[in-house]
């Protein structure tokens, strides 16, 4: 169930939140308590009324992260008086009196109490430990784990935790808190977990907390299950990438049950992370910085796939690149600039070197800039030589620089009018900006994605309709419009 979780002051706003709720793209909502003034005990049965669907109370406490401030006893009587409104659930902390829940399943029968434990500082790493606590604090309809992620193996953990205990009994609800954990909160479904809780709009009431529409309009909620199959795409940093939406809109076009996410990994956790991902099982992944290089030995890797309980890897960047300027233009014989020696950059080099010789490489870094053109027989431009613009046919912006920040891995002067600019980053970057404005001819960043993408899903998807793709995925990259991104 998709719970909207509402944490409100006072009567007023929680009145005003209730009407802004499709209630058709929830299945219900938790009212957090602790955060009102005065709760509104007179006037709960006219709000309820309208509510066409099941509600859970909260009343946390301070410890458990929540923001009521009195103590227990008081807590204990406001909980009797909220239990006397008939809510469906009542979320009560693990470490709350026996004798006091006892007392109110006696009393209300019909209420369904969920068991709860919260840790805001890491996630434990015996999970069954902290199970057996809420599992032993009292009889319960719902167990709740709910901890803070310092990495993505927190979040698998808790991922393959849940999952295993829902496997008979789906009485567990668990995930994590923080970036880190979100992908959690997405998989709940997969998971068997009972419950995942959104936001209403941007307005988080836990950290990491996804909104509904995020949920429901990029995601499909509604349509993951356990039989779903997961990809995703491993890299750092991955907030500005908008791959998800792209994957998930073709998924969801060709009728395919299957999820896309963005998911952070550190160099340093990549192999836990893929003995992990197996055991989920996630299916595929994308891979970008500064994970290419660190798959395989003196390869550059973007492609990963699961094969008999086995991960093939392979780069799809090579081939996209050749295709994206083939549309524009032949690449046989012509003078070529490539900026940047990272792993798109040694892929996309590959496969140039088979069509001219004529190549240079400039990098930001000269050492590695140099290693990597000694490697291919290439020219190599120092950081040094930059007095006068080089000669290109075409310039190829394979580094990183202007993802994340407003800036060029070149001169302005570099960009010589009517030549051919080739910008590999998906997103609209400066030097297409500068491009357009010399009347050059641009390939950006979303023709690279597009075939280097095609490519992906044919190692992904042996069987899938190449032609029903090919239209599906341009459809679904309209959202990627340059002129209209750069206004």
């Amino acid at each position: 169930m998709l719970i909207l979780s509402l944490l409100c002051q006072n009567e007023k706003e929680l009145f005003q939140k209730i009407k802004k709720i499709p209630t058709q793209d929830v299945d219900g909502i938790e009212i957090r308590w602790d955060g009102f003034s005065q709760i509104p005990f007179s006037s709960w049965q006219q709000i309820k009324k309208d509510l066409p669907f099941p509600c859970l109370f909260t009343l946390r406490k301070k410890s458990q992260g929540g923001l009521f401030q009195k103590n227990e006893e008081e807590r204990k009587i406001l909980i009797q008086k909220l239990c006397e409104l008939e809510p469906e659930f009542f979320d009560i902390e693990y470490d709350t009196s026996k004798d006091f829940v006892l007392s109110l399943q006696s009393q209300y029968p019909n209420l369904k109490i969920i068991s709860s434990y919260h840790n805001f500082s890491n996630t434990p790493s015996h999970l069954s430990d902290v199970y057996s606590l809420v599992k032993n604090a009292f009889p319960a309809h719902l167990y709740k784990i709910v901890t803070y992620a310092h990495s993505i193996l927190d979040t698998l953990r808790m991922i393959l935790f849940t999952k295993e205990k829902n496997t008979h009994t789906q009485n567990l609800i668990g995930f994590c808190m923080g970036e880190q954990g979100e992908i959690s909160r997405i998989l709940a479904p997969f998971t068997k977990s009972p419950f995942t809780f959104a936001s209403l709009d941007e307005q988080i009431t836990a950290p990491g907390q996804l909104s509904f529409q995020t949920l429901n309009q990029t995601y499909h909620f509604k349509k993951i299950s356990p039989q779903t199959s997961l990809y995703g795409r491993l890299g750092l940093p991955n907030k500005k990438s908008l791959s998800h939406v792209t994957h998930n809109q073709v998924f969801f076009d060709l009728g395919f049950s299957a999820l896309y996410l963005k998911i952070d990994v550190k160099e340093e956790e990549l192999p836990s992370f893929l003995e992990m991902a197996q055991k989920v099982p996630f299916q595929g992944f994308s891979v970008t910085m500064p994970l290419k290089e660190k798959i395989l030995p003196d390869q550059s890797i973007n492609t990963l796939w699961l094969t008999n309980e086995h991960w093939e890897a392979l780069s799809t960047d090579g081939i996209g690149a050749l295709k994206a300027l083939e549309e524009k233009t032949s690449i046989k014989n012509k003078k070529i600039l490539l900026v940047g020696a990272g792993g798109a950059a040694k892929a996309i080099l590959q496969k140039l070197i088979f069509f001219t010789d004529d190549i240079t490489i400039f990098n930001r870094t000269d050492e590695k800039g140099k290693k990597l053109a000694k490697e291919f027989s290439c020219h190599s431009l120092s950081s040094k030589d930059l007095s006068k613009p080089p000669e290109y046919d075409i310039l190829i912006q394979a580094s990183s620089c202007g993802m994340t920040t407003e800036e060029m891995p070149i001169l302005e002067s570099w960009i010589l009018p009517g030549k051919i600019i080739f910008e590999c980053i998906l997103s609209p970057t400066l030097l297409v900006q500068k491009g357009i404005e010399k009347g050059c001819t641009v390939i950006v960043g979303k023709s690279l994605f597009y075939y280097q993408a095609l490519e992906q899903y044919f190692l992904w998807f042996p069987d899938i309709d190449r032609k029903r793709l090919k239209e599906t995925l341009k459809k679904a990259l309209t959202c990627f419009n340059i002129k209209k991104c750069l206004k």
